[in-house]
């Protein structure tokens, strides 16, 4: 499920391309568990080749997924995903273990994905993992729940007067 919609923020921010009114990109994969940690390998693989893949198509060349892992349950999916994507060009899988933002947040892994032209500085243009939000309102630890997240504006500032990407002539 993917939606597109404005959003704002009630706290302040700072940063040369943070805004407070922005369009943000939200997908979502919800499931069961089958066992052996299939829905995570499957669907993360899925988002993060849809980002790879759709940053590429807005002709955006260089693409580095950052995932941080929660536990070791995210060290099994990390390796798994890592085999997906290494056939995507311009894709480098980093780990992150460093990141401080969302490990309250997140279930297992979580994620933020940068992108460049050739010759800039990476933008992070979106943030996902798994979230506990299903399993804890069905009531069942076997629910399942992926989000992602994409800053359309963000996306918009990379590629603006270049010529690239559809619908650009």
């Amino acid at each position: 499920l993917a939606a597109s919609q404005r959003e704002g923020r009630a706290q302040m921010i700072r940063g040369p391309v943070s805004f407070a009114h922005f369009q943000l990109l939200g997908v979502v994969t919800a499931g069961r568990d089958t066992g052996g940690q299939s829905f995570e390998r499957q669907h993360l693989a899925e988002h993060l080749s849809f980002a790879a893949e759709g940053l590429a198509a807005l002709g955006l060349p260089r693409v580095t997924v950052a995932i941080t892992c929660l536990d070791e349950s995210g060290q099994r999916v990390l390796a798994a995903v890592r085999d997906v994507l290494a056939d995507s060009p311009g894709t480098t899988v980093t780990e992150a273990p460093q990141r401080e933002s969302g490990r309250a947040y997140y279930r297992g892994l979580c994620f933020k994905v940068f992108a460049a032209q050739a010759g800039e500085e990476p933008l992070e243009v979106a943030d996902g993992g798994f979230v506990d939000w299903t399993a804890t309102l069905l009531g069942s630890r076997k629910e399942r729940l992926l989000i992602s997240g994409y800053g359309v504006d963000r996306l918009a500032i990379l590629t603006e007067g270049r010529g690239e990407g559809p619908d650009r002539g």
